[in-house]
């Protein structure tokens, strides 16, 4: 979670993604460039969210998750990206499809609706490698019960598991 250092909010819509700088390689050193979804709500903009998952081999996720602390300051290019819920539509209807970190600009979305009165539908597909793996599941579980307007259902894809899963399983078809 981060906050301008000018203390100002930041403007952006929810499915849009920011440039970050990361000093991995100290200071002084040219910096590793990524773009990382805000996976936050816009209508609640003084503070801010990226999600990063730490990958073992990942050079910038392995350093963020190693030295991003309170009072970290990073060099950060945006809002940008066209990938957005329009303005003014309250009453539209969405159908996200989401597997691994895709999710991250679309949990922005459904915080944004749920923070927002109307009647907008959201049915969300969330597939995921294992159970267990499903980023955000606690929170859009809870979501799902509290608003009508958000349903969630999980996929596995193809993968056989046993034990008890009794979530989806296979790929999407026509």
């Amino acid at each position: 979670v981060f906050r301008r250092v000018d203390g100002a909010p930041l403007a952006f819509r929810c499915g849009q993604y920011l440039n970050v700088a990361f000093p991995v390689h100290g200071p002084g050193e040219e910096p590793e460039d990524r773009s990382y979804s805000i996976s936050s709500a816009p209508t609640q903009p003084w503070t801010f969210a990226i999600t990063v998952k730490r990958e073992a081999q990942g050079l910038v996720s392995r350093w963020v998750h190693e030295n991003v602390r309170p009072g970290t300051i990073l060099d950060m290019l945006g809002p940008v990206g066209a990938f957005h819920l329009p303005d003014a539509d309250r009453r539209a209807r969405y159908l996200f499809l989401a597997a691994g970190s895709g999710i991250t600009p679309l949990i922005s979305m459904i915080r944004t609706v749920h923070s927002l009165p109307g009647y907008a539908d959201i049915v969300m597909l969330y597939h995921g490698a294992a159970p267990g793996a499903f980023a955000f599941s606690r929170e859009l579980e809870y979501l799902a019960s509290v608003d009508w307007r958000i349903t969630v259902y999980y996929s596995l894809g193809d993968r056989s598991e046993p034990g008890s899963w009794e979530g989806m399983v296979g790929r999407l078809t026509s």
